[in-house]
């Protein structure tokens, strides 16, 4: 039952702590006056409305004083103050005060501070468009900076943006890189974090073990964590996470046992009563499940809890789970009423996931309208498909607009330099030219040598320019590349296959219960369909893991594939690999491309060929690489038929590695391919 609510809960735990951590490595020393304003306004022990009155003083004096030493470290515990006090509009002003000063002074370090403080504001405001923005500009200024404890809370904090907007794979990237700052940091808090989104995208991709470790990894870490103020619920935030991935598990037994541990925290009502009221709906849900809650009096509860507190997503949870309950004791007329209700407030607070699965269960509810909620089922979920890739595609856009404006910020900094270095070079051409009216013979021969030397370093220097924006231009290149890779598999393997299964597992038992003759056509066509589910999957896999690293064997990859296909077939192959073959200096794409035109091959053969017998032979003659299939198969007219798309995909992948592709074949007698590729 992973959703955004537990994502906004954890960053609720992690930002409030770090932004009550002073800047370690800025200039402390304040006047008087100023550190007096801000001890009292950051004494806990003062009423809020007093402490938010020294807070607007020390404000003004801070404001006024830009030019003080201090004024980063100032204006950065002020922040803090007023995030701490929930004063949200006063948090944004220090916060643009400090973002504008440190960009005329190019601050670094400023910038830093000012965008995260920026982007957890636009965070807490559900705008993670901008949210990520600046946090993202936030880690570019930190990253030349020395205080890599915040780049790493700031990488957490996108990381968890991403895993909202369901990018989970550059969620696990960027969260990998935040673990690593945290133990170099020795930041447990910051550890902690990256675990929850590390096992939140593990969790969201249905890889449970993985979301299993990451959780008993914070929850190992949170004991480091006992002095802080959070401790209880980040404790118990850990195993609501654990009895979230055992309830997707179906494992409900020990889902119950981590919401009880849960629970048992004494403190936990008072202190976060929403988290109270989540864990409590999974205790109750479990046991339905278990078939040992003999009434709905629990939930019920529950939604008391939850509408005291106005939480819509505990609301939604809850009704969901009372239609459930009411339609395993066939009580349709309430089973339908907090169904619908639940679907409504869904739809309204665009928790889309959760309406889907309501959407669901209507149709099972339902039963006159069962089509109709399917085909809203189906309408939602295309739709959805299709924001997330466009969400993908807006946040690396974020990155790259990121890059601009700290591109021309560089070129209007470049333009102040040069036109301070015009005016000096005009000052000391007027110096020049007295003194070579003065002594012309003498100086001659020396200006014109300088004049020279100054030209070529400049040469030198914009080379060395064009050559490093080249080399960043083709790293984002590469990177774009891998993007697109990653997003290609993704919608593969989560759509196209998905979609494909669906059809298939809907036709078998329309097929089974219909009066259809000769029905055996049809289970080989949804055989047909299975065995496209696993070519998807097998190019989506693909294209995340290179198939042919440098550790992987080409031998053992196409031995395997020749062990799989001979389980499903009464062909009898005979493989032959010349033991001569220097696979490991041969490139990984034209391994890749062999591999596929044999995979294609083979197939085809089994499919159409009719054959007996299939010889495949490997050879290597000087720099060129030979293999040859042959079958006694039915054969084929090669003048009169038709090129399929599988044969055109062979020659295509022949071109691309400059290789040779010919086929010979005759009907009655077989067929033969033949491919020269030169390494």
């Amino acid at each position: 039952m992973i959703n955004i609510f537990y994502l906004i809960i954890f960053n609720y735990l992690f930002f409030l702590p770090l932004n009550s951590v002073k800047v370690s490595n800025l200039v402390l020393s304040k006047s008087p006056k100023v550190e007096s304003l801000l001890h009292l306004a950051a004494d806990i022990s003062l009423e809020n409305n007093i402490r938010i009155m020294y807070a607007n003083l020390a404000l003004k004096i801070v404001e006024l004083d830009k030019k003080n030493e201090s004024f980063t470290d100032n204006s950065v515990e002020l922040a803090n103050i007023f995030y701490s006090l929930n004063e949200r509009k006063q948090y944004l002003y220090v916060a643009n005060m400090l973002y504008k000063d440190s960009l005329l002074k190019n601050n670094l370090e400023g910038i830093a501070w000012a965008s995260f403080s920026k982007g957890t504001y636009f965070y807490n405001e559900a705008e993670y468009d901008s949210s990520y923005f600046y946090f993202t500009k936030a880690e570019k200024a930190t990253t030349d900076s020395r205080d890599k404890y915040l780049l790493g809370f700031i990488l957490s904090s996108k990381a968890s943006i991403l895993n909202i907007k369901k990018d989970y794979i550059n969620s696990e990237i960027i969260s990998v890189k935040a673990v690593k700052i945290g133990i170099d940091e020795n930041s447990n808090l910051l550890i902690y974090s990256c675990y929850l989104n590390l096992g939140s995208s593990s969790l969201a991709l249905k890889n449970f073990e993985n979301a299993l470790l990451y959780f008993k990894k914070a929850s190992e870490i949170v004991e480091e964590l006992q002095e802080e103020p959070k401790y209880t619920t980040m404790k118990a935030q850990v195993y609501n996470f654990i009895s979230d991935v055992y309830m997707e598990k179906k494992e409900y037994k020990n889902a119950i046992t981590y919401a009880k541990q849960a629970l048992n925290f004494s403190q936990l009502k008072d202190m976060n009563l929403e988290m109270y009221g989540y864990l409590t709906n999974k205790w109750s849900y479990s046991n339905f499940k278990l078939n040992k809650l003999s009434s709905d009096k629990g939930f019920l509860e529950i939604l008391k809890i939850a509408d005291s507190i106005k939480s819509k997503p505990l609301q939604i949870f809850t009704k969901m789970h009372l239609a459930e309950y009411h339609l395993k004791n066939k009580n349709f007329a309430k089973a339908l009423q907090y169904g619908s209700e639940a679907r409504t407030q869904a739809h309204k607070t665009t928790f889309f996931d959760e309406e889907l699965k309501l959407l669901l269960l209507l149709s099972e509810i339902d039963a006159k309208n069962s089509l109709e909620y399917m085909r809203r089922h189906i309408e939602l979920n295309d739709s959805l498909h299709n924001v997330e890739r466009a969400t993908r595609d807006k946040y690396t856009r974020i990155e790259f607009e990121t890059d601009e404006i700290t591109t021309a910020r560089n070129t209007a900094e470049e333009k102040n330099s040069f036109l301070e270095n015009r005016i000096w070079m005009i000052g000391i051409f007027s110096i020049l030219t007295v003194l070579v009216i003065v002594l012309w013979f003498i100086t001659r021969s020396q200006k014109a040598k300088t004049r020279q030397l100054l030209l070529e370093q400049k040469q030198q220097l914009a080379d060395e320019e064009i050559y490093q924006l080249m080399l960043n231009q083709q790293q984002k290149i590469e990177e774009g590349k891998t993007i697109e890779k990653q997003r290609i598999s993704l919608d593969l393997h989560d759509n196209v296959m998905g979609k494909l299964s669906a059809i298939r597992m809907n036709l078998y038992p329309i097929i089974m219960t219909s009066e259809i003759e000769n029905k055996d056509i049809f289970y080989d066509q949804l055989n047909d369909i299975q065995q496209v589910e696993k070519e998807i999957r097998g190019v989506a896999h693909d294209l995340n893991a290179n198939l042919f690293a440098e550790d992987v064997s080409f031998i053992a990859v196409v031995k395997e594939f020749f062990s799989k296909i001979k389980l499903h077939t009464n062909i009898q192959f005979d493989l032959q690999m010349g033991e001569t073959i220097a696979w490991e200096s041969i490139s990984s794409t034209v391994k890749i491309n062999l591999y596929r035109i044999i995979q294609e091959a083979l197939q085809n053969i089994e499919k159409y060929a009719e054959a007996k017998n299939v010889s495949v032979t490997m050879s290597q003659i000087d720099h060129q690489v030979y293999i040859v299939i042959v079958d006694d198969g039915i054969g084929f007219d090669t003048n009169a038929k038709n090129e399929g798309i599988g044969l055109q995909n062979m020659k295509t992948r022949m071109q691309e590695i400059s290789g040779t592709f010919s086929i010979q074949s005759t009907p009655g007698e077989g067929t033969k391919i033949s491919l020269i590729v030169p390494v």
